[in-house]
C-alpha cells in the first residue's frame, strides 16, 4: 500500500501505519532497491544516470515523496485532505513541493510550520485579502506598483492635555483616563487601549508587534469601562472607514484600469489582479509595516501578521483584512502559538472541533480573538481544554447551542465575550471557578434563567469581576441578574 492510497476520514495523530510508511519511504529513497546484476561483458552493467538531484542527492520525485511523508507523519492534517488537490491542505502541500521559492528539504526544521501557514492562507481565501496576498506588491521597490494616495495624519500629543476646556471636550467623546489611570464611565475602551499601545499607521492605530499586542491585551484585561459604548463607537468607525475605503478603491481602480489600457495599446503585460493599486505590503502606510507578502520566499516569520520567537510562530494577527473561507484546525498545531487574533473578517464555518485536542491542543495559546466574523454552529467541549487562555473573544458571530460546564477549566481566563450570538440555555455555575475573570459579557443571546449566585459572588469588591452584562433589562428579562454591571 502506497502512502496516498488509504482514505482517512478524520484527522488523527501519527499512527503506527504512518510511521511504517515513513520508514518504507526512507529505505526506498536511500537506494535499498536491488542493484543491477553483472552484464554479459567482463565488468558490471552501467548504472543509469539518475538525473538531477536536490537535498543531498534526492531526485525531485524522492524529495516530493519524503516531504509528503513527513507532513503526513506529523498528523496535523488527514491523509485524505493531503490527497485532495482541491483542498487547502492539498494546495499547501503542492505549493511547498513545487512553488515555494525557499525549496525546503524534507528534513527542514520549519517544514511543518511553513506548511501550516500555507494551509491557513488557502483556507482563509488569501488571494482575496486586502493586503499582503501572495504575489502582491511589496514595499521593497516594485516599480510597477501604484503609489498610495496621501492620507492626512493628525499628530497626537503624547501626553495628556492640561487645558481644562479641552479636557472637558475629550471627556464627552471618551478615551481619557480616570483617577486610577484606567478608562472609565462612557469612555471608549478599545480606542483608549489602541491609543495607549499601538503604532500610528497612516492615521489608523494598529497593533502589530509582540509588545503592542501584549500591551493591548493587558489593557483590555485591566481597564474598567463601558464596553458596550466602546463596541458601538468601534462599529461606527469601522463603517465610516469601510465607506471611505470603498471610495478610495474606486478611484484607485480607475487609475489602474487606465494604466492597463495604456499597456495594452503598447503591447505591455498587465499586472495580476491581486496587485491592488496602492497595496504595498510592508510599506509605511500598510497594516503590516516591514513585513512580506504571504507565500513569498522569505521566512514565514516575516510574512504579514506573523511574529516569531526564535524560529517559532507565536502570534498570528489580522484585523479587517478581508479574511474569508474557514479557520483550519492546523493552526493550533503550532505549539508555541500564544496569540491568535483574526477579527473583523468574513470567515464562516465552525470553530474547529479539533482545537484543544490531540496535536491541535494549543498548549501555549493565551489569546483567542475571533470576534466580528460569520462563525456558526456550537462550541466543542474540546475548546475548554485550552487551559492557558486568558482572553476568549468570540462575540458578534452566529454561534449557537449551550455553553458546557467545562468552561470552568479555563481557570486563567480574565476576559471573555460571548455577546451578540445565538447561544441559549443557562449560564453555567462553573463560571464561578474563573476567579481571575474581570470582564464577562453575555448580552445579545438567548440565555435563560438567573445569573448564578456564585458568579455574582465574584463581582467587585469581593472578587475581580468588574464588567458583567446580560439580557436582564425590562419587566420580563431573559436573564435575571441583580449583580450585572449593565442590563440590556
Amino acid at each position: 500500500t502506497t502512502e496516498m492510497e488509504e482514505d482517512a476520514t478524520q484527522r488523527s495523530a501519527p499512527t503506527a501505519t504512518v510511521l511504517e510508511e515513513l520508514e518504507f519511504w526512507d529505505r526506498y529513497l536511500q537506494g535499498s532497491a536491488p542493484s543491477p546484476g553483472p552484464g554479459p561483458g567482463p565488468g558490471p552493467a552501467p548504472t543509469p544516470n539518475p538525473g538531477p538531484t536536490v537535498c543531498n542527492g534526492l531526485t525531485p520525485q524522492q524529495r516530493s515523496r519524503r516531504i509528503t511523508s513527513e507532513i503526513s507523519a506529523s498528523g496535523v492534517s488527514s491523509r485524505n485532505d493531503l490527497n485532495n488537490n482541491g483542498s487547502s491542505q492539498g494546495r499547501a502541500l503542492d505549493w511547498i513541493i513545487n512553488d515555494d521559492e525557499a525549496e525546503l528539504c524534507p528534513d527542514a526544521s520549519n517544514l511543518v510550520q511553513r506548511y501550516i501557514m500555507a494551509v491557513f492562507y488557502y483556507s482563509t481565501n488569501g488571494d482575496q485579502w486586502d493586503e499582503c496576498s501572495a504575489g502582491s506588491a511589496a514595499a521593497r521597490g516594485d516599480d510597477e506598483a501604484v503609489a498610495e494616495e496621501p492620507i492626512d495624519v493628525v499628530e497626537e500629543e503624547p501626553k495628556a492635555r492640561t487645558n481644562n476646556n479641552k479636557n472637558k471636550k475629550n471627556n464627552k467623546k471618551g478615551g481619557n483616563k480616570n483617577k486610577d489611570g484606567k478608562a472609565g464611565g462612557q469612555d471608549n475602551c478599545l480606542k483608549y487601549c489602541r491609543d495607549k499601545c499601538c503604532k500610528d499607521n497612516g492615521g489608523n492605530r494598529l497593533c502589530n508587534s509582540d509588545s503592542e499586542l501584549e500591551c493591548r491585551a493587558d489593557c483590555f484585561m485591566e481597564t474598567s469601562c463601558d464596553w458596550d459604548e466602546a463596541k458601538k463607537e468601534l462599529e461606527k468607525r469601522r463603517k465610516d472607514n469601510s465607506s471611505r475605503s470603498r471610495d478610495r478603491n474606486k478611484k484607485k481602480q480607475k487609475k489602474k484600469d487606465k494604466r492597463k489600457r495604456k499597456k495594452s495599446k503598447k503591447g505591455g503585460r498587465s499586472k495580476s489582479r491581486r496587485l491592488q493599486a496602492g497595496s504595498q505590503c510592508g510599506g509605511p502606510n500598510s497594516a503590516f509595516p516591514d513585513k512580506t507578502p504571504y507565500l513569498s520566499g522569505s521566512s514565514e516569520c516575516d510574512w504579514a501578521g506573523s511574529r516569531c520567537t526564535g524560529t517559532d510562530i507565536t502570534i498570528i494577527g489580522f484585523e479587517q483584512n478581508n479574511l474569508g473561507g474557514t479557520f483550519p484546525a492546523e493552526v493550533l498545531a503550532l505549539n508555541k502559538l500564544r496569540n491568535l487574533t483574526l477579527e473583523g473578517g468574513r470567515t464562516s464555518g465552525t470553530i474547529p472541533e479539533e482545537w484543544g485536542s490531540g496535536v491541535w491542543s494549543g498548549d501555549s495559546l493565551q489569546v483567542l480573538d475571533l470576534d466580528q466574523n460569520r462563525l456558526s454552529g456550537s462550541i466543542s467541549d474540546n475548546l475548554f481544554n485550552l487551559n492557558t487562555l486568558k482572553v476568549l473573544d468570540i462575540d458578534e458571530n452566529r454561534l449557537e447551542g449551550t455553553l458546557s460546564d467545562d468552561v470552568g477549566k479555563l481557570v486563567d481566563l480574565v476576559f471573555v465575550e460571548f455577546e451578540e450570538n445565538n447561544f441559549q440555555g443557562r449560564i453555567p455555575d462553573s463560571f464561578s471557578k474563573l476567579t481571575k475573570l474581570r470582564t464577562a459579557t453575555f448580552r445579545g443571546n438567548n440565555f435563560k434563567g438567573s445569573m448564578p449566585e456564585s458568579v455574582c459572588d465574584n463581582r467587585v469588591p469581593n472578587g475581580l469581576l468588574n464588567i458583567l452584562t446580560a439580557d436582564c433589562a425590562g419587566d420580563d428579562p431573559k436573564v435575571e441578574c441583580d449583580c450585572c454591571s449593565s442590563c440590556f
